[in-house]
């Protein structure tokens, strides 16, 4: 849409009705603070019965992240792929999946489209996505050829305008849940927390704009 708004000169644009999730699949969101999706995440993988899982993540860097991270638990075989693999790394970790060699396939929205594999039980958004079109697309992976399936997304306050926009297309609202036993009060680690310099920076920056309003503006407060 913003190639077609830069480059082109009145463009006609026929749109269509977006697709809806098969009833089949089990959506849920839960609330989680940013810190602790990870942990979360393996806490479900563990509290339910999963056949295969799907997980989906906004950016390569983040696949990896997760990747390596359900890796050093030590409890769970997980395959990765994002644009940075090469196509044969990406047909050997599709291939592993779909055998059951990996119960878990971290993705980037590369997995989003086109990927027919049956007998996926869970598809898991890590990071809820950018357009409501996408969040169908993702969870579509699963409750294939008439099966079940369930999506659920980690939601984290900086998510919720999305989760809206996402209600809003479905028309329905998507029910939240927690995880019992699951501790959400772990404080933020000091390596996830601004820097007392960047707090600072901030401020500063804030001031200086002020300064330069009430400058332009003739030294009036509004």
């Amino acid at each position: 849409m913003h190639l077609a708004q830069q480059f082109q000169h009145n463009p006609v644009k026929v749109e269509i009705a977006i697709a809806r999730p098969p009833d089949a699949i089990r959506q849920a969101l839960y609330p989680v603070p940013k810190h602790l999706k990870t942990q979360l995440l393996m806490a479900l993988l563990e509290d339910m019965e999963v056949d295969s899982m799907l997980v989906f993540t906004a950016t390569k860097q983040q696949a990896d992240i997760v990747t390596r991270q359900m890796k050093e638990a030590k409890k769970v075989k997980v395959a990765c792929i994002h644009g940075d693999f090469q196509q044969k790394d990406r047909i050997k970790a599709l291939e592993g999946f779909r055998s059951g060699k990996y119960q878990v396939l971290v993705a980037t929205n590369i997995a989003s489209r086109g990927l027919d594999i049956e007998g996926i039980s869970h598809v898991i958004n890590y990071d809820v996505p950018e357009h409501a079109e996408e969040y169908i697309h993702r969870i579509g992976r699963t409750a294939r050829a008439e099966a079940e399936g369930d999506a659920i997304t980690l939601v984290t306050p900086d998510d919720e305008p999305m989760i809206h926009r996402i209600e809003y297309v479905l028309k329905e609202q998507l029910e939240r849940k927690t995880l019992p036993d699951f501790d959400y009060d772990v404080p933020v680690p000091s390596w996830a927390k601004p820097s007392a310099e960047a707090l600072m920076r901030r401020a500063t920056q804030s001031i200086s704009l002020a300064d330069r309003y009430r400058a332009m503006s003739g030294g009036r407060r509004r």
